[in-house]
């Protein structure tokens, strides 16, 4: 699952504020769906026949307390389900990168133990 990194978040693993995130700080979010797989070449015959495909996917919003104030961070999606997300966090396998100046760039770096 591991990412090629851009380099705006090659800088923020350089020079950010590098994160670890807690489970207890996290509130995971599941957006599972149902995808409809198209036929490369659909004959009337075959109108009624297709295929489904299940998307699972979550999101961790994070909320960090700097300075005495709270601040949130919505990652990006994970194609895992909730349990698993949560396996990697408490593994520390994502890791959240925040710009010392402009808190508004971040990003969620995940890295799975294989």
């Amino acid at each position: 699952m591991q990412i090629e990194l851009t380099e705006d978040q090659n800088n923020l693993k350089q020079h950010g504020e590098k994160i670890i995130i807690d489970l207890d700080n996290c509130d995971i979010k599941e957006n599972n769906y149902y995808e409809e797989i198209a036929s490369k070449i659909m004959l009337p015959a075959q109108a009624d026949d297709y295929r489904e495909r299940y998307i699972v996917q979550s999101v961790i919003i994070y909320n960090y307390e700097r300075n005495g104030l709270i601040e949130k961070f919505v990652s990006q999606t994970f194609p895992v389900d909730i349990i698993t997300l949560e396996s990697h966090i408490l593994n520390n396998e994502i890791i959240l990168y925040v710009d010392t100046f402009d808190r508004n760039k971040y990003f969620f770096d995940f890295n799975p133990v294989t």
